[in-house]
This record gives C-alpha cells, sequence and structure tokens, in this order.
C-alpha cells in the first residue's frame, strides 16, 4: 500500500477476506485474474457422473462440490504480506492443477489484477484509523 499498515489480526483477516471475496466473485462470474473468460468444460466432463450429480451448468465456475473455494482462506501473514491459499493438501492440490493446467484446461483465478488490486488497498485504507 506504500504506508504503514496496523498489524492487529482483525485488519488482516478484514484484508484477507476482502481480497478472497473479490476471487470468489470474479472466479463464480467465470473469469480469470486477467479478465478472461475461463476455458469451457470438455465433452468428457460434462457427460460425467460428477458433473451431473453436482447439478453442475455449463458455466465454468471451479465450484463442482464448493469445496476448493470454500476454504480459500489467509494461510500466513507477516508485517507487509498476506498470503492466501489452502491448509488443505487436496483443495491445494485442485487450485494447483487449475492454475497451472496440469490435468484441466488452465484456469488461472488465483490472483487480483491492477484493478482489484486497488479496490483492495481503497478497503484496506478505509479500514486504518485516522491518525
Amino acid at each position: 500500500m506504500g504506508e504503514k499498515v496496523p498489524q492487529s489480526e482483525d485488519f488482516k483477516d478484514a484484508v484477507a477476506q476482502r481480497a478472497i471475496d473479490i476471487i470468489l466473485e470474479r472466479t463464480d462470474a467465470g473469469r480469470d485474474w486477467r479478465g478472461k473468460a475461463f476455458k469451457k468444460y470438455s465433452k468428457s466432463y460434462k457427460d460425467s457422473d460428477d458433473f451431473e450429480a453436482f447439478g453442475k451448468s455449463s458455466s465454468v465456475n471451479l465450484s463442482l462440490t464448493g469445496d476448493m473455494l470454500g476454504l480459500l482462506d489467509k494461510i500466513n501473514d507477516t508485517r507487509d504480506k498476506i498470503e492466501l491459499g489452502w491448509e488443505d493438501e487436496t483443495e491445494n492440490a485442485k487450485a494447483a492443477n487449475h492454475t497451472q493446467g496440469v490435468t484441466v484446461p488452465q484456469r488461472d483465478f488465483l490472483n487480483l489484477n491492477k484493478k482489484e488490486l486497488e479496490e483492495l488497498r481503497r478497503f484496506a485504507k478505509d479500514l486504518m484509523p485516522d491518525e
């Protein structure tokens, strides 16, 4: 942010949650952090039992069960950095698979673009106590 920020856990938790909310809102809209639409689901995936069982639509939002995105959380923070991710190894692996495109089409959702970072900066600045 370019200025001294509060070191309280409440402040860091609020900023982390806002960052998560931004990621979730964008991902639910089917867009990666660059604003590009996610690659469509494959025909074999759309024809799978899981796809039908979970009532998926053709809208790509990375939410088969909701576990991966639902467990995204602040996993670490330091004086000047907040790290988001997953404590759960399975969900962490799923996210890595999506962001790197290992066995599924690459859908790089876990990042913030300049506009989103500016929104987060304004959010954090509004939380800061007046001096």
